[in-house]
């Protein structure tokens, strides 16, 4: 009877520890995707062609913009990241891609 009481506690140490291992492990995979989007935010955009993809600018002002940013409520005029390029610089607040 002590032996299958022992055999009992040791197999519940064991599916323990094998689950707590799991739980770790998957830990480390959600870790790696939350810094590879972390990375991937701070340098920027990827993939993107500047040709197609759409900022805007406004009347008077001197940056491009996302959609959204704050400095759009006055105007907002529709282009692409080729054409912004050409005569404005990025909004530091939106930070579009460069």
């Amino acid at each position: 009877m002590k032996k299958l009481l022992l055999a009992l506690i040791a197999s519940l140490i064991l599916v323990g520890a094998v689950s707590a291992g799991n739980a770790a492990f998957a830990g480390n995979i959600g870790g790696a995707a939350s810094a590879l989007m972390l990375q991937e935010q701070q340098s920027g955009h990827r993939d993107i062609d500047p040709k197609t993809y759409v900022v805007y600018i406004t009347k008077t002002g001197k940056k491009y913009h996302l959609d959204g940013c704050q400095y759009l409520k006055k105007s907002k005029i529709k282009t692409t990241l080729a054409e912004a390029r050409r005569n404005y610089d990025a909004c530091k607040v939106c930070k579009p891609p460069k």
